[in-house]
Order: C-alpha cells, then structure tokens, then sequence
C-alpha cells in the first residue's frame, strides 16, 4: 500500500484511498495495468479531476525540441534502468531490450513530468504507457505540445 501511495504522490494525488487500496491487493503486473486502465477509460472521480486539469492537452511547455525530449527522456530512463546514456538507442525496445516494466513506466513518466514542469491527464498516461520506445514517447509529447 505504501509503494502505491508514494506513486499516487508523485502523480499528483490522482487515485482515491479506496483505489490505492484495490490497487495494493493485486499481485500482477498485469492486473495493475488493466485497474489503471479502467480507471483512465471511466468516467470515475478520479479520472474527471485528472482530465479537469487538461481535457485535450498536457501543460506541456512548448519550449522543448524533439531532440531535447529525447535527450531527457534518455536520461530518466539511464536512471531508471542503469543502462548508461550511451548505450541508449532511441529506436530500443523499453520493455524488451531495456527491462523497463510497468512499474518503472511510471516511474519515468512521473520523472518526465517533472523534467518538463508538467501534468500528463489520465487519458495521456494511458496513451504514454502503450508507447514502446523514446522515438515513439518523444513523438507524441511534440505532437502534443
């Protein structure tokens, strides 16, 4: 319960205590991901207040270049997985060729929207999390800039 509470934090309280305690009961991956999933695609509490803050666009400063996104989105993920820069690819698998699970996912998303002074809705972190490698990450914040 406390790991999910400390997500919940880093996410800007986006999950109510009765989630956070749903959540903290499931022992996959798997099932943790589908929960989040529905609570993106639901029209719940939870999902109203996130989208309230930004409906159809993150607050996402436009002062960013592909290369830039790239660049910080590398970097969070050498953190996250001890792989160093370098050895980075852009076009790498996260999950298969860097071991990034969905824990981790989220972890270098709350990073990344920090690094940008930013708040991805639900809906976007839903869509973040389906993306496979930094080409395609960094790709869609442009495109949402």
């Amino acid at each position: 319960m406390k790991f999910f509470s400390a997500i919940n934090e880093k996410l800007g309280n986006v999950f109510s205590q009765d989630s956070i305690g749903d959540l903290a009961e499931l022992l996959k991956i798997s099932e943790i991901e589908e929960y989040i999933a529905k609570l993106a695609a639901s029209d719940s509490k939870e999902t109203a207040a996130v989208s309230s803050v930004s409906p159809e666009k993150s607050s996402v400063s436009g002062n960013h270049s592909n290369s830039d996104l790239k660049a910080t989105i590398t970097k969070i993920v050498s953190a996250s997985t001890g792989f160093p820069e370098d050895m980075i690819m852009p076009d790498m698998n996260l999950e298969s060729d860097l071991g990034v699970d969905s824990i981790k996912v989220v972890e270098i998303f709350s990073e990344l929207s920090e690094e940008l002074s930013c708040e991805f809705s639900t809906e976007e972190f839903s869509s973040l999390s389906t993306l496979k490698t930094i080409n395609e990450i960094s790709e869609y914040i442009s495109e949402k800039i």
